[in-house]
């Protein structure tokens, strides 16, 4: 089957399993970047608040960007603590953000 090959064994420092789980959480984090980046201009293109702290807008909406701002903020912690947990286990030989794992399965 493909799977197992492209993602590799789970045995092992650093396997491919882990390489294309960086990679592919990586391009995630991009999109998600991305979207940010797009939303982001079209609120400056139009004036409306980066914040969503519009007199107009109703609480459900001011929520809304309140928990997507959350979840780009777990996600760059996520991106982080993921490369420095596998430049650690590859170079050094230790264990380091233990979160990872926990916090991995809460944001995606």
């Amino acid at each position: 089957l493909l799977p197992p090959r492209l993602f590799g064994p789970r045995v092992g420092a650093v396997t491919r399993r882990h390489l294309s789980h960086g990679v592919f959480n990586g391009f995630a984090l991009a999109c998600a970047l991305g979207g940010y980046a797009c939303i982001f201009a079209n609120h400056r293109q139009t004036g409306a608040s980066q914040l969503g702290l519009d007199v107009l807008n109703n609480p459900a909406r001011v929520m809304h960007v309140v928990i997507g701002y959350a979840v780009l903020l777990l996600l760059l912690i996520q991106a982080g603590s993921g490369v420095a947990r596998l430049y650690f286990v590859a170079f050094r030989g230790k264990v380091v953000m233990k979160f990872h794992g926990v916090l991995g399965r809460m944001v995606y």
